[in-house]
């Protein structure tokens, strides 16, 4: 009987590992990284702000009026991860 029980045991976590395994992978697949760590490209600066990359890192300067600014991405997203 014990044995039965682990037999089963061991075949119920396989199947969900493999179904963890194949979902990660799904979702994986339609990840867009929104930031290049080198330039802005796919940005849109709105505001009189300086925005630039240094070191893989974005930076914002004040501008000529001391106003804010803003980035936006050129494309809508419906859906995103902020991630650090």
């Amino acid at each position: 009987m014990k044995t039965i029980i682990i037999k089963n045991m061991s075949k119920i976590l396989f199947f969900v590992s493999c179904f963890f395994v194949v979902t990660n992978l799904a979702y994986s697949q339609h990840y867009t990284s929104l930031f290049n760590n080198v330039d802005l490209s796919g940005w849109k600066i709105n505001g009189t702000e300086k925005w630039y990359v240094e070191n893989g890192e974005l930076v914002a300067e004040s501008g000529p009026n001391k106003e804010y600014g803003y980035l936006t991405t050129e494309r809508p997203y419906k859906k995103f991860y902020l991630i650090s």
